[in-house]
C-alpha cells in the first residue's frame, strides 16, 4: 500500500470517529433534557392520581374514576 493511501485511510477513520463522538455527545445532551421533562410530568401525574384517590375515598357520593378524569379534562366537577 502506498503512503498516500495509508494517510487517506487514516483520515477516513479519523473523520468517522469524530462524527461518531460528536453524535454521541449531542445525543447524550438531548436525553438529559427529555428525562428532566418526563420527571416533572410524572410528578404532576402522581399529584393528579393522589387527588383522584382522595376524592373517590372521601366524596359524599360514589364516583367513577372515568367521570372524574373526564370532568378534570373538561375543567368542571360534574359533566
Amino acid at each position: 500500500m502506498s503512503q498516500w493511501k495509508k494517510i487517506g485511510n487514516f483520515k477516513m477513520v479519523l473523520v468517522i470517529t469524530t462524527v461518531f463522538l460528536i453524535g454521541v455527545l449531542i445525543g447524550s445532551g438531548q436525553s438529559q433534557k427529555v428525562s428532566a421533562l418526563s420527571n416533572s410530568m410524572y410528578e404532576d401525574l402522581k399529584i393528579f392520581t393522589d387527588v383522584l384517590s382522595l376524592i373517590q375515598k372521601d366524596y359524599v357520593e360514589e364516583t367513577k374514576s372515568k367521570d372524574l378524569v373526564n370532568g378534570a379534562i373538561k375543567g368542571c366537577s360534574k359533566p
